[in-house]
Order: structure tokens, then sequence, then C-alpha cells
């Protein structure tokens, strides 16, 4: 058929895996293949393989490499911070660059509404980091896997999992990670993939790193950011105080009280009620 006498299908074969094939195709009439012919069409397939092989492993051990020089770079650049949105931003383009995925969220946990609140997404080629974002991450589903088990969760495939994926993605490779740091579970990080078996355990490892060197910024951050608070609260007792042993009678002393103490509570009225006599030794109890 179409001049075609005689042809042979050689499979290149890396790791138990077939990447491609050779095809051979004789025209000339009378002509086949003979045992020799078989014989270095399969061997040169299999250094075809070899040479793959070969190639794709001096890939990988670069990306590693160069992920590894990333992750360190990542450490010291979240590390230097204390501010929660630039640590944000930088694993949010860190985790672009080295991961490369079409979604990604960061959602931390507010104690106060149990709920996971989202703080950073990344959609559709554009990032943002909002620390007032109202937006929740319901603890259900995989999420709520990850969040009970505080184990990495890696889905190869959404669209081919034995269950139903909940709640609803458009990815089809999906990392879910939870915040740990100190005993206690911060938040979970995500990161999803339009491709099916996006990420190799290079990816996995790398991520797990970047996840754990971002719990470690968040509570340094939120360690640093209550400092502050008890110090200006100190500071504010310490200034209050002074300011009321400067009265010389009550009345000033009741005003100093209720401004300052209005100012620092932000309250829009302040009242002091005093007794109009001393205990008796029955009442002091």
């Amino acid at each position: 058929k179409n001049g075609i006498h005689a042809f042979g299908f050689f499979p290149i074969i890396v790791q138990d895996r077939i990447f491609g094939s050779i095809g051979l195709d004789i025209t000339a009439l009378g002509h086949k293949f003979t045992p020799d012919m078989v014989n270095i069409a399969q061997t040169i397939s299999t250094q075809v393989a070899i040479g793959l092989q070969n190639i794709r492993l001096l890939s990988d051990t670069q990306r590693r490499a160069e992920q590894l020089q990333r992750i360190t770079a990542f450490s010291q650049s979240v590390q230097a911070t204390l501010d929660m949105s630039n640590i944000f931003n930088i694993m949010m383009a860190e985790s672009a660059e080295m991961l490369q995925p079409d979604q990604m969220s960061i959602a931390i946990y507010d104690p106060a509404q149990g709920q996971l609140r989202v703080v950073a997404q990344l959609a559709e080629g554009y990032t943002n980091v909002n620390l007032n974002n109202t937006e929740n991450l319901p603890i259900k589903g995989y999420i709520a896997s990850v969040w009970e088990s505080w184990q990495l969760l890696h889905i190869q495939d959404a669209k081919s999992a034995p269950e139903k994926i909940e709640p609803k993605t458009n990815a089809r490779s999906l990392m879910v990670a939870p915040l740990i740091s100190r005993g206690r579970i911060l938040g979970l990080v995500s990161v999803g993939s339009a491709r099916a078996y996006a990420y190799t355990d290079t990816d996995i490892a790398v991520f797990q790193q970047m996840v754990n060197q971002l719990a470690v910024a968040i509570e340094n951050a939120e360690a640093f950011r209550q400092s502050q608070r008890v110090a200006k609260n100190e500071a504010l007792v310490n200034d209050i105080s002074t300011q009321l042993q400067r009265q010389m009678d009550i009345h000033s002393m009741l005003d100093v009280t209720v401004n300052e103490l209005g100012k620092v509570l932000g309250a829009r009225r302040a009242r002091i009620r005093l007794g109009t006599s001393a205990p008796s030794v029955d009442d002091s109890e």
C-alpha cells in the first residue's frame, strides 16, 4: 500500500514506559527486513532510549539544582521581612517561578471565625494579596482531609480520582499542604495545574520545603507583631501613669483617666463612678 512493501516498528522504551517509536518503511520492490536489519534497528532504538534517559536525568538534575538554589534564596528573602504582605507576595512569586501553577491560594486560620480565610491567590496569571479579605475556604472534602491529617495531599489527576473532588476545582493536578509551626496548624497552601501529572516527586519536595519556610516566617511575623503590641500597651500604661502622678486633685486625675482610656480603647464615651462613702468593715468582704 502506498508503495510500501515492508515496514518495521521499534518502540523507544525508557524505564518501562514507551516514549516514542522508530518506524522504517521499505519501498524497494523485493526488499524485506532481514534479521540483521531488525537487530540493528532494535540496537539503535535502545541507544536512542538511553540517550533520551540521560538527557532527561541531566535536565532533572539541572532543574533540581536550580530549585535548591531558589529555595535557599526564598528562605533568606522570606526570613528577612516581618511584614505579612511581603511574606505572602514572596511566596506567590517564587512558587510561580518554581512550580508554574495555574492557580494557587494561601489560607490562614482565623480563630475568631473558626474559618480558613484566603489571604493570597493566583488565578489567570494575576496575584492578589489581601490580608483583610473576608473570603473563606470551606473546610470540606480534600481540604478537610489535609486539615485533619496535617499531611500534604497530592492529587495527580482530579478527573480520574476515585472519588469526587470537593471543593470543585479546574485544576487537574493538585498539591495541598498544611502550614505547621510549633505544634499548631496555621493554615493551608494549595497549588494546581491544568495539566494532569504535572508535579514530580522533586516538585512535591520543593513545595513542602517552601511551605515549611513560609510557616516559620508567619510565626516570626506574628511573634514580632505581638511583641510590638505588648510594647505599645506598656508604653501607653506608663504614659498614663506618669500623667496621673502629676495631678494634684481628684478631678484632674479622673479627667486624665477618662480621656486617656477613651483614646486608647477608641471609646466614644467614658465614665467613672465613685462610691459616696467608704465601705464598712462588714461590707469589705
